[in-house]
């Protein structure tokens, strides 16, 4: 017995920390369903060329920004018959990372922030896709290095304290974060300065692109007061 075979893709997630927020990248779609709405990127399987999953999600990031991925996480595998109007269709969604620098913004394709996608009317099952993706990130950020990722080569301790901030949605005291996090060996000096407002901020970059993993998560304060 022969069955007609599903649309199978890959869905890609790609959050950057974009004007000091977090953002996800969209594409406006030049084809039916869903023309001109927008979208996250997606492109099919090739099997000549894309030796496993990780592969065709790397390939088609490469394809549509320029940018190869430095952390890629398969979330989920999403199939039925309602989520694409042409029928059966399976998606197989990645969120990936990356510096918003690296990743050029234009007509058909844009930045928006995760404060700002709720109200956009998107494409599928998008939304539902976001929120799985921004959940898995969220949570493992709780007790990972995966927000360096969002940074750009070099960064200041704010910087990266900003952006866990951004991600989390609480505030975290200076002085106990930062110590934490240079405590835990994978980051150095660059030797660099940045001029600011108050004092030059002394820069940094990662030793490995390996996530680190804390042994306690992150919280946050419980008096804004502390904050710094």
């Amino acid at each position: 017995m022969q069955y007609e075979q599903p649309l199978l893709t890959i869905d890609l997630v790609v959050f950057a920390f974009h004007q000091e927020e977090l953002s996800v990248l969209v594409v406006k779609r030049d084809a039916c369903p869903f023309e001109h709405h927008w979208a996250l990127p997606q492109g099919e399987i090739n099997p000549t060329i894309d030796v496993s999953l990780e592969a065709a999600a790397k390939r088609h990031l490469k394809q549509l920004t320029g940018y190869e991925a430095l952390y890629l996480e398969q979330v989920q595998t999403l199939g039925n018959q309602q989520r694409d109007p042409r029928g059966w269709s399976v998606a197989i969604v990645y969120y990936c990372l990356a510096a918003s620098s690296q990743v050029l913004s234009g007509k058909s394709l844009q930045w928006i922030k995760i404060n700002d996608i709720v109200g956009m009317k998107l494409a599928f099952d998008n939304h539902q896709v976001i929120d799985s993706c921004l959940q898995r990130f969220q949570n493992k950020s709780l007790y990972t290095s995966l927000p360096l990722f969002l940074l750009p080569e070099e960064f200041s301790l704010t910087e990266l304290q900003k952006a866990y901030e951004s991600i989390l949605g609480f505030k975290m005291e200076k002085k106990s974060f930062r110590r934490r996090l240079l405590e835990a060996g994978f980051l150095e000096k660059t030797g660099n300065i940045r001029r600011a407002k108050h004092r030059p901020a002394q820069l940094y970059r990662l030793t490995s692109l390996q996530p680190y993993f804390f042994p306690r998560i992150i919280e946050g304060v419980r008096d804004s007061k502390n904050v710094e």
